[in-house]
């Protein structure tokens, strides 16, 4: 799955990084490629900086709402669940996506300021309706760079935040429209939660996760 900015981290952990350019301006609370634009920004100059996983986790939890994937991933469904059950399986998505998106993002030996037209990330609107919207990413360098659309939901704070990607035409939050519910129906939310922990441990099987 992505999320958090799936393809975003994909192509920054492909790119090289150059050096931070100077930050940009603070995104208005109503502008979604700001907020892409600002968090891209802030992911490289951590990355550059030898931020750890954890900061990148903190880093990334500004940007992608897991409450807002885990209650669009069960749909109808997330009503009916007891409040404990639903901070149960924010926390255990957000664990997994950290796993699969986080675990290798490291920074690139030789970086420098010519790889900053290579590394360049390319970020526009796509599609905006009310609270809704979806901005088009394009990361990574050459031959590997990697088109993907984000969307994004403005909540109460005014913020806007992450809750699906679409890489290749797939929207990731699709499969777990499809298999949240059927896991819920076959054995309840602990047999949901248990299949995610199996899926955060699956990615490394000799048990020694990178932190």
């Amino acid at each position: 799955m992505t999320l958090a900015l799936a393809a975003l981290l994909a192509g920054l952990a492909s790119a090289p990084l150059p050096p931070p350019s100077a930050p940009p301006a603070a995104p208005a609370a109503s502008d979604p490629v700001g907020t892409i634009r600002e968090a891209e920004h802030r992911f490289r100059a951590a990355l550059e900086a030898g931020a750890d996983r954890e900061a990148l986790a903190r880093l990334a939890a500004e940007y992608v709402d897991y409450e807002e994937v885990a209650r669009r991933s069960l749909g109808r469904l997330w009503g009916r669940q007891p409040p404990a059950d639903r901070r149960a399986l924010v926390a255990a998505l957000r664990a997994l996506l950290e796993e699969t998106y986080l675990a290798g993002l490291r920074p690139r030996a030789g970086a420098g300021a010519g790889a900053s037209a290579s590394a360049a990330i390319d970020v526009a609107l796509a599609r905006r309706a009310g609270r809704e919207a979806e901005v088009r990413v394009v990361a990574g360098a050459g031959a590997d760079r990697v088109p993907v659309v984000l969307a994004l939901a403005r909540g109460k704070d005014g913020r806007w935040r992450i809750h699906d990607a679409v890489v290749a035409g797939i929207a990731i939050l699709e499969g777990y429209q499809q298999q949240f519910p059927q896991l819920l129906e076959l054995g309840g939310m602990k047999r949901l939660l248990a299949t995610l922990d199996e899926e955060r441990r699956a990615l490394h099987p000799g048990g020694g996760a990178p932190r």
